[in-house]
């Protein structure tokens, strides 16, 4: 049985505290996760990291879409 510290096992660190790393990471431009690659808090890490990206990814088709209308329209 897992050494218990606080009420929690090793594994049972906070997910959202490693999804918000992931967001952090993709802001920064980490590429890697800190976490081995076939545990939870990985899976997360890659959440955060592709919440971020998609974010990204949509501003940038907004801000697209609005200049080219301006060039047109204006």
């Amino acid at each position: 049985m897992a050494k218990r510290r606080h009420g929690l096992a090793k594994y049972d660190a906070p997910l959202p505290i490693q999804f918000e790393k992931g967001k952090v990471a993709f802001k920064r431009g980490i590429l890697t996760a800190p976490y081995d690659a076939n545990t939870m808090q990985a899976r997360e890490w890659l959440r955060g990291f592709n919440s971020a990206f998609v974010q990204h990814l949509k501003r940038i088709i907004h801000a697209e879409t609005n200049r080219r209308s301006k060039k047109v329209y204006a």
